[in-house]
């Protein structure tokens, strides 16, 4: 007996699944996987990366945004008076 395939579901912006997983992102205070689920989704399915792949690199994504944002506030919340190059200097 041969057991049919299962034809890929095209997820639409009205998917209730897609709906709730953004929700949860959004909850969860992820958001640059929220912004990048998708497109990484279609990416990992085309050059056939395992779940475990897909998920690393999201995860990735997320820790060097977060790195990113930590950096630039940390460096706004230091309320230098001005940036200076070494051509600022007079030697």
């Amino acid at each position: 007996m041969s057991v049919p395939k299962k034809t890929p579901v095209k997820k639409t912006k009205s998917d209730p699944k897609l709906l709730l997983l953004k929700s949860n992102l959004k909850q969860l205070r992820l958001p640059t996987m929220n912004a990048e689920f998708e497109k990484l989704a279609r990416e990992a399915a085309s050059s056939n990366q395992t779940f475990e792949q897909y998920l690393l690199q999201l995860s990735e994504l997320e820790v060097a945004a977060r790195s990113t944002n930590a950096l630039a506030s940390r460096i706004k919340q230091a309320q230098f008076p001005m940036e200076k190059g070494l051509e600022d200097y007079d030697f």
